[in-house]
């Protein structure tokens, strides 16, 4: 609960970032490391699995950023809210592994995925940093130190509206043939 607050409390302030912590940091970059791992021990070129390690190389680099800076808190919050659709994406494939595309519960997971990441991914992550680092670009107050943080953010949120895309026309394909089979 703490972090949720501190998430809020550094929306509101005017510094782009505040201090790390370290057992919140640790965690992900530790994390970071462990999925980039996993997706490479399974590695398939056309499933999508070249922007996914390079999505884990550069947070794996931008955790390690912050520990190093001990810097970036809000900024590192943020991308914790982020991964909050990543069970709901596991449980997905799961899904799909096990045949059930037809269960009205894939489509529910579905559109809570696509809502999760319309909000956290795009709206708070690409739009509201986006907006924080314009503001702080056009009044002097980027510094050298926030470059890597700044070049992560624009890679990472090319990728992340590729992939919503990718979700959006997914979802609306799947409801589109559910609406079909029922009529």
């Amino acid at each position: 609960m703490h972090d949720c607050i501190t998430i809020w409390q550094g929306m509101r302030d005017t510094q782009l970032y505040s201090p790390a912590q370290p057992p919140l940091t640790t965690g992900r970059h530790r994390y970071s490391i462990s999925d980039l791992i996993s997706i490479l021990s399974s590695f398939e070129r056309g499933k999508g699995d070249a922007a996914m390690v390079i999505h884990h190389i550069i947070t794996g680099f931008c955790w390690g950023y912050m520990l190093a800076m001990n810097f970036a808190y809000t900024f590192a919050c943020v991308g914790c809210l982020c991964e909050f659709t990543t069970p709901l994406l596991a449980i997905r494939w799961f899904m799909a592994l096990t045949h059930l595309k037809s269960h009205n519960l894939y489509i529910v997971n579905g559109l809570v995925i696509l809502v999760g990441w319309w909000v956290l991914r795009i709206f708070i992550f690409v739009g509201f940093f986006g907006w924080k680092i314009f503001i702080f670009h056009s009044t002097g107050l980027l510094t050298l130190r926030d470059a890597p943080i700044v070049l992560v953010w624009a890679v990472a949120s090319v990728l992340q509206v590729h992939w919503c895309q990718k979700l959006t026309k997914g979802f609306a394909k799947v409801v589109h043939a559910s609406m079909q089979k029922s009529a």
